[in-house]
Order: structure tokens, then C-alpha cells, then sequence
């Protein structure tokens, strides 16, 4: 258990170190927008909880279930109408995946993810 939460420590600290390092252009244009709050799946109510720092966007969500299958982080940076970055699972499930991600800004409110899952607040 303890390795677990070591290495879920680990990985937010290098996603964070690695946004950080590459974030520069688009805090101005992002600074208008503030994405940080709770959001949901608008199909299944799945929990999410982002936090925005500039033109730089954190993810959290995990399956809404009392032994979630999955749990995902993720950043990206705010580039026009898109959030371009990355996700990982963590192992708080069985699931285990990581892949690059374009999120498409639909409104303050609304962000699609990919054609199925849309967050909403």
C-alpha cells in the first residue's frame, strides 16, 4: 500500500514538473477562462475535478463506484479551444492506460473529451 501511494506521489509530481517546464505560451488567453471546480460525466454522473493554474489544466476523476475500476490524472495545456496533454491511470483500479488527449472547450461548461464523454458542471 505504502509503494502504491508512492508511486501515485511520484507521478503527480513529475506530470507537474513536466507541465510546469512546457507551459509558457497562452496564460493570457487562458486566464480569462477558469476551469478549476467539480465537473461530471454528463452520460453516467463519473466525477471529475479539475484545477486550472494559468493556461494550464489539471484533471482527477475516477469510476463512481465504491471499488472504482479506474482512477485517471491528467494536464494539458489551454491551446485555443483545446486542452492538448496527456492522462494515466493510476492504481487505484485494475485499469491501466495512459495516451495523449485533445479536449475540445465547448463552453466555460461544458468539455468534450471524446465523442461519449462530455463533462459538465
Amino acid at each position: 500500500m505504502r509503494d502504491m501511494k508512492n508511486t501515485i506521489l511520484n507521478l503527480v509530481v513529475i506530470l507537474a514538473l513536466a507541465t510546469t517546464l512546457f507551459t509558457v505560451a497562452g496564460a493570457a488567453q487562458a486566464s480569462a477562462r477558469d476551469f478549476t471546480g467539480s465537473w461530471s460525466n454528463s452520460n453516467d454522473g463519473t466525477p471529475w475535478y479539475i484545477t486550472q493554474h494559468g493556461s494550464t489544466v489539471w484533471f482527477y476523476g475516477e469510476e463512481k463506484d465504491s471499488n472504482p475500476s479506474w482512477a485517471t490524472v491528467g494536464s494539458g495545456t489551454i491551446r485555443g479551444n483545446y486542452i492538448v496533454g496527456a492522462y494515466s491511470t493510476v492504481p487505484k483500479g485494475y485499469v491501466v492506460q495512459s495516451n495523449s488527449w485533445n479536449i475540445r472547450i465547448v463552453s466555460d461548461n461544458e468539455l468534450k473529451i471524446r465523442e461519449g464523454a462530455v463533462l459538465i458542471r
